[in-house]
């Protein structure tokens, strides 16, 4: 699917890094501590909410498109 992008080493590895971080950053955040998660069971903070697959979806195909859109290639 990405074969024909032709990035180099630098740029496959900056995209890398940023699938990395998208990954780590939405466990923790639908994974949250304790207290946070005590904290997120109210009414008010509910919005704060996560689901992991649904997050990291839309965020791996938003960096595809980026990687689709060359924005890697700079």
């Amino acid at each position: 699917m990405l074969e024909n992008l032709k990035l180099s080493p630098e740029q496959a590895v900056n995209w890398l890094m940023q699938l990395f971080s998208c990954l780590v950053g939405c466990w923790h955040t639908a994974n949250p501590g304790e207290l946070m998660a005590e904290a997120l069971k109210t009414e008010d903070l509910s919005f704060f909410r996560m689901d992991y697959k649904e997050s990291l979806t839309i965020q791996v195909s938003l960096l595809v498109d980026g990687l689709k859109a060359g924005l890697f290639n700079e």
